[in-house]
């Protein structure tokens, strides 16, 4: 349709995380999130003179970063616990772009960077890594 835009806005952005799928809380000063779906491409051996290759497994990787914020039970600790436990904790990871449209998986949080300038915001970053199948949807975020 002429005039209408296809862009989808990044200020309704949230990051969505659980130890269960079915219940997952938004982790709080949250304002920028990122990933990257690659697929491991596999070469197939043979006699031809030109290589041939199949697709391998998925991978989903990225990170997400905000304002540090100590008293968020359900969402920056969480994060923080599941990177220091000696289990290496999976959690249920749901990156949203815009109402409705998300991608999630299960993760491993791979890292988690602070800074502490002497004006402003303490910024926070988490690194994530998928264990499992990559999911892309079209639903409520919070179903």
């Amino acid at each position: 349709m002429p005039g209408e835009t296809k862009a989808i806005a990044g200020y309704k952005g949230e990051v969505y995380i659980g130890t269960v799928s079915s219940v997952l809380n938004a982790v709080c000063e949250i304002g920028h999130w990122a990933g990257a779906i690659s697929r491991d491409l596999i070469e197939v051996p043979g006699f031809d003179v030109d290589k041939k290759r199949i697709y391998g497994k998925r991978d989903f990787s990225g990170s997400f970063d905000g304002n540090w914020y100590a008293n968020d039970p359900t969402g920056q600790k969480v994060l923080q616990d599941a990177l220091l436990s000696d289990e290496g904790t999976t959690i249920y990871l749901k990156l949203q772009a815009d109402n409705g449209k998300f991608y999630s998986c299960w993760a491993l949080i791979s890292g988690e960077t602070l800074d502490a300038p002497s004006e402003g915001a303490q910024p926070i970053s988490f690194a994530f890594s998928s264990s499992g199948k990559i999911a892309v949807s079209y639903t409520s975020a919070t179903s």
